[in-house]
């Protein structure tokens, strides 16, 4: 295990720890949270190497890694893969329970709160240890789990959620949908620890600003002619990316005032390669390489969303959402948003009133909905006002850090 900065002694300490290599949805809260806390609580970060482990270092977060938190090496062998998983998931929580134990020791935490499922699994051990460690010494380290996942499609991921459900003090949801979908909905003992914490954004980077939506427009080609839509997030059939491809294709053609385009912005991991290919393959067959985009990862999000017209999140039913972050940060800049009637999406989105709900794994509802939305773009300033002030009213970064920060209190109080 190694630091990148000396600890500092005083008030409450946090210990937030993250299994993400990448920078998601979840990773952005959580930086928040971090940031957030620096006046407040003595924080500090355990990771693993990669992207957003060298963004919190980068931040001047107290920052140590372990091997232990590193991802799984999961192959498509069934038999294989169980116990190739099984194997590696003891080496990762033995280390990382010595990782825990010696920051326990040189930091003494009063809270240790893991961001997901592949965090909070790797440190059962350690919880553990300190449950039976209460009996007889004045041990008072609290664990939080948050539960950023809506579903889980794997026997042992549903398996290890129930292991993590059962032994952490506190566990967190993001959304209704993701409290509903778990074992937490269906057990009292479990209910009387859980609380629902809505993700929020800052409000006051993410606003309606000409300059910044100048600047994407100039940066995919095109100019205010143009009715830009978007996907934001990890291109995959798990995100509907087809499905909005698809619906997109035979919107343009009915809408050629328009001058339609769709930008898919986000990753392409490993597993989603082939899914790429065979759809960049059904975008040249149709004649629409010149109106779709694949833009890639972007840092600049805020003047991403203002470019943007319409933002659409198409996840899709067996994946579901756990909350729809992207739309949230579209509706505070003006954009309209669309999202598959799935998971926490139905929580973001009031059907019609701050944007519009389409049924999942739907072509033609979302096509509707989508045509819709294209022809009438200029007639829904009050939506668009009612959008934002949803965001203002319920996703906001404050309430989040508040609600964070009575629970850290809380449990020590």
């Amino acid at each position: 295990m190694t630091n990148s900065k000396n600890y500092k002694n005083s008030r409450l300490k946090v210990l937030f720890i993250s299994s993400a290599e990448e920078i998601g949805g979840s990773e952005h809260i959580f930086k928040i949270l971090l940031l957030n806390f620096k006046d407040r609580f003595d924080v500090c970060f355990l990771g693993t190497k990669g992207k957003f482990f060298k963004n919190i270092v980068e931040s001047n977060i107290t920052s140590y890694y372990s091997w232990g938190l590193s991802k799984l090496n999961r192959n498509k062998k069934k038999n294989a893969n169980l116990v190739s998983v099984l194997i590696q998931l003891v080496l990762r929580i033995l280390v990382t329970t010595m990782a825990v134990f010696q920051l326990v020791l040189k930091i003494k935490p009063d809270v240790i709160h893991c961001n997901n499922l592949n965090s909070a699994i790797r440190v059962v051990f350690a919880l553990s240890i300190t449950k039976v460690l209460r009996l007889f010494l004045p041990v008072k380290i609290k664990w939080i789990y948050t539960r950023h996942e809506a579903s889980y499609l794997q026997s042992i991921d549903k398996s290890l959620d129930f292991v993590c459900m059962s032994l952490f003090d506190k566990i967190t949801f993001v959304s209704k949908a993701t409290l509903n979908s778990s074992v937490a909905s269906k057990f009292g003992k479990f209910q009387r620890k859980s609380i629902i914490i809505y993700n929020g954004i800052d409000t006051a980077l993410f606003f309606k600003n000409q300059e910044k939506r100048e600047q994407f427009r100039k940066s995919i080609m095109t100019d205010e002619t143009t009715c830009v839509i978007a996907s934001v997030g990890r291109i995959s059939k798990s995100k509907g990316s087809d499905l909005l491809v698809e619906a997109f294709c035979q919107c343009s053609a009915q809408v050629p005032e328009k001058r339609p385009m769709l930008v898919l912005i986000g990753p392409v991991i490993d597993e989603d390669i082939s899914f790429v290919q065979k759809l960049k393959e059904k975008i040249v067959l149709e004649s629409m390489t010149d109106k779709i985009v694949f833009y890639g990862t972007c840092s600049e999000m805020e003047s991403t969303f203002c470019g943007i017209d319409i933002i659409v999140a198409a996840s899709t039913q067996k994946t579901s959402e756990s909350f729809g972050l992207t739309l949230v940060e579209g509706m505070a800049c003006g954009s309209i948003a669309i999202g598959s009637r799935t998971g926490g999406i139905s929580e973001v989105i009031d059907d019609q009133k701050t944007g519009f709900l389409f049924d999942a794994d739907n072509r033609e509802s979302l096509e509707k909905v989508l045509l819709y939305v294209i022809k009438n773009l200029n007639t829904f300033e009050a939506l668009r006002k009612n959008a934002r002030q949803s965001v203002a009213d319920k996703f906001n970064k404050i309430e989040m850090v508040e609600k964070y920060a009575t629970i850290f209190s809380g449990l020590h109080s």
